[in-house]
């Protein structure tokens, strides 16, 4: 019996065909769910903005701060609690360690990343991550990211799933 790829490998592209499934159900039931990005070439530019006044929000500022390079303002998005799940399988609890994520992240410089198809219900929102520097125009997501945000727009949990092939 041959197989292709490691365990791991194959564990990811699970992961990561479960997070397209999640994101495509959220958008069957949610009105305005066609009208996200469908290619490379018209992405929204994300938007930083001092008060996040809804749960569909939270993207495009996360992505808009991910790309300014400030580990500090991406981590004022989460609750003092928050459970963050990475793309590298860790699992931190609180902001202190968060940030500590983000600054690791954001070590070598800003991001180069937009927010592709976005579906939000109630404060739950599945968004994908788009690579604009290196984008695929027929299948452009490199991530999914699951949000869930209080009742304050602070993320409270966040869950990356990364395509295996994703950087």
């Amino acid at each position: 019996m041959q197989t292709s790829g490691s365990r791991s490998q194959q564990v990811a592209y699970v992961r990561f065909g479960l997070a397209l499934a999640v994101l495509a159900a959220l958008a069957l039931g949610t009105p305005g769910a066609g009208e996200a990005a469908q290619s490379c070439r018209d992405l929204p530019v994300a938007q930083d903005m001092e008060t996040v006044s809804s749960a569909a929000a939270v993207p495009g500022v996360y992505v808009a701060r991910l790309n300014a390079g400030d580990a500090e303002r991406v981590t004022d998005l989460f609750a003092d609690d928050a459970v963050h799940r990475g793309p590298d399988g860790q699992i931190r609890r609180g902001r202190a360690a968060i940030l500590a994520f983000y600054e690791g992240v954001l070590a070598n410089g800003a991001t180069g990343i937009a927010v592709g198809k976005s579906v939000a219900d109630g404060g739950r929102v599945a968004f994908e991550l788009i690579n604009v520097e290196g984008c695929n125009e027929e299948d452009p997501a490199i991530a999914v990211d699951l949000i869930e945000v209080d009742d304050a727009n602070r993320i409270r949990d966040f869950t990356v799933f990364f395509r295996p092939d994703g950087l």
